[in-house]
């Protein structure tokens, strides 16, 4: 019997996948594997960038803050297509769920917050020249 790496809980030798926390074990290393439904494209991560990579300990995804825009484009880019993997490996997630409900909750805020900014500008565009028709 040996130990979880993630919630300290006891579990057979031979498991791939603890019965507590559900955290998939990779062999000897002590690292969680990555499930195949996490094998795709970060919304969160694209849009969020280096906010996302501080909130998941993806310290790699802080190179956003470079002052050259090629170099923040680029990393938005591999935060997208890496970022559930970074996260999952770095963040202790009971389940799959869990972890893509994060993920759609990051989305839900980057909509709402841009989707108000847009509107308040539109609202604006609009108010505003009715004031200095007078």
């Amino acid at each position: 019997m040996k130990k979880c790496q993630f919630c300290k809980e006891i579990i057979q030798d031979e498991a791939i996948k603890c019965k507590h926390c559900g955290s998939m074990l990779n062999g000897s290393m002590g690292q969680r594997s990555v499930p195949e439904e996490l094998k795709r494209w970060n919304w969160a991560a694209f849009l969020w960038g280096p906010i996302w990579a501080i909130g998941h300990n993806v310290w790699l995804g802080l190179l956003c803050f470079v002052p050259v825009p090629l170099v923040y484009l680029v990393m938005i880019f591999i935060l997208g297509a890496k970022g559930n993997q970074w996260a999952w490996e770095r963040n202790h997630y009971s389940s799959i769920d869990q972890f893509l409900d994060k993920q759609r909750f990051w989305v839900r805020v980057w909509l709402i917050i841009w989707g108000s900014i847009i509107g308040l500008g539109f609202v604006m565009a609009l108010v505003i020249p009715l004031f200095f028709q007078r």
